[in-house]
C-alpha cells in the first residue's frame, strides 16, 4: 500500500468511527412494574387449563413490540394485540423469560417483586418496557472496537482497531483477533506480533491473554513458564487476575506440577488487592479439601464474599443443596441458583431443572425442568444432554420429538456417556 492509499484508508476508518459513534447503541427490555391485578376477573372470565386440567394464571404484559417470545410454563398460544400479550400460566410458576432476536434476554423472577408463585384464576399485570441508548453519547474509535468486539462485529471492530496503531489496547485486540482467527484468518505470526507490541507497552490485560494462549495453545514447559512470568508479571503490575491465573496453574497443575500450597499463596495474593474469582477458586480449595483442612464455614464465607458472580453463586447453591456445613435448606439452593441462573450459569440451570423435577425448593414442574435444562445445554453443560434427550423421547415437560432425542442421544454417546450409548443400543427410534 503506497502511503497516498494508507492515508486514504486511514481517513475513511476515521469516518466510518464518526457515523458509528452517532448511531443508538441499541435498546434493553426491562421489567417496568409486576402486580397481582386481583380486581381484574380477566382470569376467570377467560379460563385457559393446564395439561393438569388446573385453572392458569393470566400474565398480562404491556408491552408495544410485537415477536416477544415466552418462554417458561407458558399454556397455549400468547395472544397480542398491539399493545398488550396475554400468556397463561400452570398455578405455582415462579419465573417468565421474555426473547426477542434484537434485545437481549430478559428473566423475570416473580420472588423479587413480592409473588413467591402466581395463584390460579388469577390476573397479573407486568410493564416492560426499552430502554434506549443515547444518541448523544460519543464513543472513540477504541470503545466502539470493544463494543462492537464484545457484539461480535469483528470486521468492524478490525478497522477501527487499526485505525489507531499506536494503541495497547487496540494492538492487544487486534492480536487477539489473529490468534483465534477471529472474523479473519488466524495467523499465530501475526497475532503474536501484534499482541507483543501491547506487552511492550506494559498493557497487563495482553500480558494475561499472551499468557492464555501460550498455555493452553502452545504447551510445553518452555511455553508455561513464559505464561507464568507474564501473569507474574501482570499482577505485579497491579492487574491482580495476574495472580489469579498463577493460583490456576498451580492449582490445576498446569505446566508443572500440581501444588495446593503455592496455588493457595498465589490466591491469596490476589484476594487482598479484591479479586473475586480468586475468593472463589480458594472457597473451591475449602469446600473439596483440596491441599487445604476442609473447611466449609471458610468456603461459604469466601463465595459470599465474591459477590454476585455467577460460580460463586452456584457454589452457595451447593452447598445448601447438600447441606455442607449447614442445614440442608432448598429454598435457600434454589434461590442462589435462580441468581446464578440469572447470569446465564449452565451448570446453575441444570441443578434448577433438578429441582423443579423433584420439587426441591420449589413445586415440580415438569416444563420448567424441560426449559431449564434445554437453557443449560444450549449454555454448554454437556452433562445435562443424556436427560434433555430422554425428555424429548419420553415428552416430558415437552412434545414427544424421538428425531431430536435421537441426536442428543447420539451427541452425549460420541462424548463417552455410557448411558446414552446403552439406550441407542436398545431402543428404535
Amino acid at each position: 500500500m503506497t502511503m497516498k492509499m494508507a492515508r486514504i484508508h486511514r481517513a475513511f476508518l476515521l469516518l466510518l468511527w464518526l457515523f458509528i459513534s452517532l448511531e443508538t447503541y441499541g435498546q434493553q427490555m426491562y421489567l417496568d412494574g409486576f402486580r397481582a391485578a386481583r380486581m381484574d376477573l380477566s382470569a376467570a372470565t377467560n379460563p385457559r387449563s393446564d395439561l393438569n386440567g388446573n385453572a392458569c394464571a393470566l400474565v398480562k404484559v404491556k408491552f408495544d413490540l410485537p415477536n416477544v417470545v415466552f418462554r417458561g410454563n407458558v399454556v397455549g398460544d400468547v395472544k397480542y394485540d398491539n399493545i398488550e400479550y396475554w400468556v397463561y400460566m400452570p398455578p405455582g410458576s415462579q419465573q417468565l423469560r421474555l426473547y426477542h432476536p434484537k434485545y437481549d434476554t430478559l428473566i423475570v423472577n416473580f420472588g423479587q417483586y413480592g409473588v413467591k408463585k402466581l395463584e390460579a384464576k388469577t390476573t397479573y399485570e407486568m410493564s416492560v418496557k426499552l430502554m434506549s441508548f443515547s444518541l448523544t453519547v460519543q464513543r472513540g474509535p477504541i470503545e466502539q472496537g470493544e463494543y462492537d468486539y464484545r457484539s461480535k462485529r469483528y470486521h468492524s471492530a478490525l478497522g477501527l482497531f487499526l485505525s489507531e496503531p499506536d494503541s495497547a489496547v487496540a494492538q492487544r485486540y487486534i492480536g487477539i483477533m489473529y490468534l483465534y482467527g477471529e472474523g479473519i484468518p488466524a495467523n499465530e505470526q501475526i497475532g503474536l506480533d501484534w499482541i507483543g507490541k501491547a506487552v511492550a507497552q506494559g498493557d497487563t490485560e495482553a500480558m494475561i491473554e499472551l499468557g492464555i494462549y501460550k498455555l493452553y495453545e502452545v504447551n510445553g514447559p518452555e511455553s508455561a513458564q513464559e505464561a507464568y512470568e507474564l501473569f507474574k508479571k501482570a499482577g505485579d503490575a497491579g492487574n491482580s487476575s495476574g495472580y489469579d491465573c498463577v493460583a490456576r496453574m498451580y492449582k490445576q497443575g498446569l505446566g508443572f506440577g500440581q501444588d495446593y500450597a503455592k496455588a493457595k499463596i498465589w490466591f491469596e495474593k490476589a484476594i487482598a488487592h479484591g479479586n473475586t474469582s480468586a475468593m472463589n477458586g480458594l472457597g473451591a480449595m475449602y469446600l473439596d479439601g483440596a491441599g487445604v483442612v476442609q473447611d466449609y464455614a471458610k468456603a461459604r464465607a469466601l463465595f459470599e464474599q465474591a459477590g454476585r458472580r455467577d460460580e460463586p453463586l452456584c457454589n452457595l447453591g451447593i452447598i445448601y443443596y447438600n447441606g455442607l456445613g449447614v442445614d440442608v435448606d432448598y429454598d435457600k439452593a434454589f434461590d442462589y441458583f435462580q441468581q446464578a441462573s440469572g447470569l446465564r450459569h449452565a451448570f446453575s440451570q441444570l441443578m434448577l431443572s433438578v429441582m423443579y423435577a423433584k420439587g426441591q425448593g420449589t413445586d415440580k414442574d415438569p416444563y420448567m425442568a424441560f426449559e431449564m435444562l434445554k437453557d443449560s445445554v444450549e449454555n454448554g453443560c454437556e452433562d445435562g444432554i443424556p436427560t434433555l434427550a430422554y425428555y424429548y423421547y419420553s415428552g416430558i415437560g415437552t412434545d414427544v420429538d424421538k428425531a431430536k432425542a435421537k441426536t442428543l442421544f447420539e451427541q452425549a454417546a460420541r462424548n463417552g456417556d455410557k448411558y446414552s450409548q446403552d439406550f441407542l443400543s436398545k431402543q428404535t427410534f
